[in-house]
């Protein structure tokens, strides 16, 4: 597998994941009564874990960030319309407005948290 594919996979598998966080996530919180935004814990594992994945392929960390910065754009506009075509459970999300502080929200927490998941391989790999 070259280095190119193995980027394209890890960014398919977090749009995949991402897709159907927002999509199950929406329809279980409305179906069995909890509050969708506890599912953004799931979201940021998956930011962290395509950080971890890429920086052990030995990626730079800037290609590793731009992929998580695309995975949070994607949960910003995309995932969040699945949410509310979906009717998740969540107070006022009909009122969200797209907006530039969100998008940038997004994707600043993607990045964060993409380097959080580099940091951690590194340091991984440091101790052994």
């Amino acid at each position: 597998m070259n280095n190119y594919s193995v980027l394209i996979n890890s960014l398919l598998i977090g749009l995949i994941f991402i897709t159907l966080i927002d999509t199950l996530g929406a329809v279980a919180s409305r179906k069995f009564n909890f509050k969708y935004t506890y599912l953004g814990l799931l979201s940021f594992a998956i930011y962290i874990g395509i950080g971890y994945l890429l920086s052990s392929w030995y990626f730079e960390s800037i290609i590793v960030l731009a992929i998580c910065a695309l995975l949070g754009l994607y949960d910003s506009t995309i995932g969040l319309k699945l949410s509310i075509r979906f009717k998740a459970n969540s107070e006022n999300i009909n009122l969200i407005k797209y907006s530039t502080r969100l998008l940038i929200s997004m994707i600043s927490a993607a990045i964060v948290l993409g380097s959080f998941g580099c940091c951690i391989y590194r340091f991984s790999t440091f101790l052994s």
